[in-house]
């Protein structure tokens, strides 16, 4: 009964995601793997999104909804719909939709404090065996380097998007310094 209710729940907040004419969603302190999954629904949903740093620990994404587009698009509005479930599963999100419900202009307002839960697990993140190995040699070996874990999205321009695998912080200075290993081939 409890899992249910889970689904009951998440099912009535994605059924006014239908109504949306736009859809802002601010994720604090993501980690790579999880901006990875949210950018994966994204481009599996075929969303029409923006991303962009709003602050130093936060990444907030614009979505357009089925009625901004040429009115109401069912397709459109179920792989919106379909979002909702990634999101609820970060730690620390909120989304934000203006709603068009007939002839009613509405908001809709969601934070992780709105318990909602998805049991789904979709768009798990890969961490190859090669990177773990790798975060263990680089420990073991560097001198003044070090592995960090709040990697951002970089924005490549040509609405390229590109998370690095990994960030190293020199220790003296604070210079942070980016890699990507796998890019658009990433498992």
């Amino acid at each position: 009964p409890e899992e249910l209710l889970k689904l009951y729940n998440l099912a009535q907040a994605q059924a006014l995601l239908i109504y949306a004419e736009s859809v802002t969603i601010q994720i604090t302190d993501p980690d790579t793997a999880a901006l990875r999954r949210v950018l994966k629904a994204v481009k599996f949903f075929r969303l029409l999104a923006q991303f962009k740093s709003v602050k130093r620990d936060t990444v907030e994404i614009s979505v357009s909804g089925p009625y901004a587009l040429f009115g109401p698009s069912v397709k459109y509005a179920v792989s919106l719909a379909s979002l909702l479930p990634v999101i609820v599963n970060l730690p620390k999100w909120r989304l934000e939709a203006a709603l068009r419900f007939r002839d009613r202009e509405l908001k809709l307002k969601l934070d992780e404090k709105s318990h909602l839960e998805s049991a789904k697990r979709a768009f798990a993140a890969y961490l190859p065996e090669e990177i773990r190995l790798y975060h263990k040699l680089f420990a073991e070996k560097s001198t003044g380097w070090q592995i960090v874990g709040n990697t951002p999205f970089l924005d490549a321009g040509n609405q390229e998007i590109i998370i690095p695998d990994l960030s190293f912080q020199n220790a003296v200075s604070g210079e942070i310094i980016h890699l990507e290993l796998f890019h658009r081939w990433h498992g």
